[in-house]
């Protein structure tokens, strides 16, 4: 049985000097994923830019949406503990108090 199995195509490697790392290699796959956080921060830097506390833009309409869904999603995949204990707990009110919910944090009632 005759198997060939190949990684993703290196595109550069970069020499280091320390010993212990060897060289560094960027491959396809690093590219891809560069890529793609760039698309996801440039997405997230047009939704985000103005954002007011009541969400009078169908852009933060919009992103509202989106945050909902990823912590219902969140909570039906990981359960609702991660929920309880703040990784991606929601808050009531707006976008600005939702990355200031932490555990040692009070989110608005």
């Amino acid at each position: 049985m005759n198997l060939d199995v190949h990684g993703a195509r290196i595109i550069c490697e970069i020499p280091v000097k320390i010993p212990v790392l060897g060289n560094i290699v960027i491959t396809e796959t690093v590219v891809n994923t560069w890529i793609v956080m760039a698309v996801i921060l440039g997405l997230c830097l047009f939704m985000t830019h103005g954002m007011q506390v009541h969400a009078r833009t169908k852009r933060q309409i919009v992103a509202e949406f989106i945050v909902k869904k990823v912590n219902a999603m969140v909570g039906e995949n990981m359960g609702e503990r991660f929920l309880k204990v703040g990784y991606a707990r929601p808050c009531r009110y707006s976008w600005q108090n939702t990355w200031r919910c932490r555990p040692s944090a009070r989110c608005p009632a």
